[in-house]
């Protein structure tokens, strides 16, 4: 991750699958939370020790949201709202170790879900009309 000061640090790794002879997607998330714009960029090393750096991208997290989610820690069932949806909405919930275990699109601006949810911390990802927002929710 890249913070302002201006330089990258390693955040954690990802094993990779060895053997598929596959395409093979990967998920990481970053659960130190920091508030405002972070720069990723992924260093991929092959198994000869070779390696490359992915494009920089740009996440603002904190910033001025077109989601919210309430209440935020909740017990049985969260409300999620947007300012407007075009299409589709895309809801995902990951747990911390970035296993997506809810996955569902909805055409409406208020949605409730949660009783499916078993007590933890999750990471919520809406896509909407090509804006992706991330939101840390707990369920009690």
């Amino acid at each position: 991750a890249h913070q302002p000061s201006g330089f990258f640090e390693t955040i954690g790794k990802v094993m990779p699958v060895r053997g598929s002879g596959n395409l093979s997607s990967y998920i990481f998330n970053d659960s130190i939370g920091l508030n405002g714009v972070c720069y990723y960029k992924i260093k991929q090393v092959d198994l000869d020790g070779k390696f490359t750096f992915s494009e920089v991208r740009s996440i603002s997290i904190g910033a001025e949201s077109n989601i919210t989610a309430f209440p935020n820690p909740f017990e049985n069932e969260i409300t999620v709202e947007t300012k407007s949806v075009e299409g589709s909405m895309k809801v995902s919930i990951s747990d911390m170790l970035g296993k997506i275990i809810y996955e569902k699109y909805f055409f409406q601006e208020k949605i409730i879900f949660g009783k499916e949810l078993t007590p933890g911390l999750y990471i919520m990802m809406t896509e909407n009309n090509g804006n992706k927002e991330i939101i840390k929710i707990e369920k009690r």
